[in-house]
């Protein structure tokens, strides 16, 4: 009889163990999606800023006409430089909140993966030259590891599972088909 009393005790514990181990878990993942919150909101304003914008637009439309890499990003004129520098960081800035598991890949990748990589298709050349001039070959690596993360997932929907609804070429959504 002890014995059986002894092996529910011991089960019991087993049990409570495994339980709170969940909730720890559960816990710790929700504290870190709550401090990852106010950092990806206040990331995705400076995203949309008119600032950040017309950086971005300048980079994207304007810098490779007006200057070659030659002279990296920091010996831009300055029309130039103080675009493609606030860019660059920015995109460094959310590389590294992604490396160090500050913000959430998935989230920062589906948000603005694509617009760091189109971007970052401009501004390479000069990024690596910038690098030589330096003798730094980890200058804006945070960046270049977000394009990384970004080029190995995608599509989005492979990548992360997403499922994303669209609309059909008239705009409406598809018609609801019945279950049987």
């Amino acid at each position: 009889m002890t014995l059986a009393l002894d092996l529910v005790s011991i089960s019991l514990a087993v049990v409570a163990l495994a339980t709170s181990t969940v909730f720890v878990v559960r816990q710790t993942t929700f504290m870190r999606h709550g401090n990852e919150m106010p950092v990806s909101i206040t990331l995705y304003q400076e995203y949309r800023s008119a600032d950040f914008q017309r950086a971005q637009n300048y980079v994207l439309y304007s810098l490779a006409a007006d200057f070659g890499p030659e002279s990296g990003l920091s010996n831009l004129a300055d029309e130039a430089r103080i675009p493609s520098s606030q860019v660059a960081a920015f995109y460094t800035n959310l590389g590294a909140l992604v490396a160090l598991g500050l913000v959430d890949e998935k989230f920062a990748v589906s948000l603005l993966g694509s617009a760091a990589h189109r971007t970052w298709n401009i501004l390479e050349p000069y990024i690596f030259r910038e690098r030589e001039i330096r003798g730094d070959r980890d200058t804006l690596a945070f960046y270049e590891d977000f394009v990384c993360r970004t080029r190995e997932n995608h599509p989005l929907t492979k990548a992360y599972g997403l499922k994303f609804k669209r609309v059909n070429s008239d705009g409406h959504p598809p018609p609801v088909t019945s279950q049987s």
